[in-house]
This record gives structure tokens, sequence and C-alpha cells, in this order.
């Protein structure tokens, strides 16, 4: 379980779906539907929909969880956005401390918060251009709650939007 996505490993694949970290709700777990699944799964995973996502579902984690279906497709294998928080030194170290996972000593609660002063931090510490696209502004995330306003705040930063 990472920040931003789910991580579903067998033998030598893998696939991830999309989470959006929400700030006072459950965060979303972008699940694809039947057709997006089909059009987008590595070829090993096509026809177990239903099987990995039982998987993924059944695992005791560490953070309060909706799955919504809709047309976000499955991400090949093990990728993190360049760029991003889960791609920097400091992600990378939060995510190998798995503060998610069914064995991690932090509550659900404790994880988040860790992963929102990250969040922030990340924000506080940005510099030069930002895009940013409106239509994928989720009302309530992290990103939202967290993340934009360091950014507004931040004078080493141009907001761009799209």
């Amino acid at each position: 379980m990472r920040w931003q996505s789910i991580l579903y490993r067998e033998d030598d694949g893998g696939l991830q779906l999309e989470i959006e970290p929400m700030f006072q709700v459950p965060d979303v777990v972008y699940v694809p539907s039947e057709n997006q699944w089909a059009a987008t799964a590595p070829a090993w995973a096509r026809g177990r929909r239903l099987e990995i996502l039982g998987k993924l579902k059944g695992m005791a984690w560490h953070r309060d969880l909706e799955w919504r279906e809709g047309e976000n497709g499955v991400i090949p294998n093990d990728h993190i956005v360049p760029g991003s928080l889960e791609s920097t030194q400091g992600g990378g170290q939060l995510l190998a401390m798995r503060l998610f996972d069914p064995n991690s000593q932090l509550t659900s609660a404790q994880a988040r918060q860790i992963w929102q002063i990250a969040v922030r931090q990340f924000a506080e510490q940005a510099s030069g251009t930002v895009s940013l696209f409106i239509g994928a502004r989720v009302p309530g995330s992290v990103f939202e709650m967290v993340a934009l306003p360091a950014l507004k705040k931040n004078p080493n930063v141009t907001l761009e939007w799209h």
C-alpha cells in the first residue's frame, strides 16, 4: 500500500490501482470497470479482476478506503510518478516503512497524519512552475486541503492552471 496507489504483485508481474488520498473521509481507490480492466491490465491479470480485487480488499490495511469503480485504467508494474512526493528520497523512506500495511505498528490515523505532514512539507519546499489541472482537483482531497494551500503560500512557486 502506497500513499497514492495500491500495488498487487504476483511472481514477476505487478499492477497498481490509483488512490486519491482524502483529508477527512476514506481514501478513494479507483477500480477500473470490467472493460477498462480488460483493456489496460497486463495479460496475466486479464480475466482475474474479481480475484485480484478480492485479495486487495481482503487485506486488513491500516487505512480507511472507499473502492470506487470508474474508467481509470490499471497501472502496469511498479510505477511511481516522476516529480511526486513518492519519487523523492523522503517519500521513498516513507514507502519503505509500509505505514498502511496490516502489520504496521501505527493506526490508520497516525499513518495518514505522517503522510499529510510530508505532503505539506513537499509543497512548502517546491520551487518553479507547478502545472495543475482544474478537472483533476478532487473536493476534500489531501491535495486540495493540504498541498494546494501550501503551494499558494510558497513564494518560490508559480501555479499554472490548465
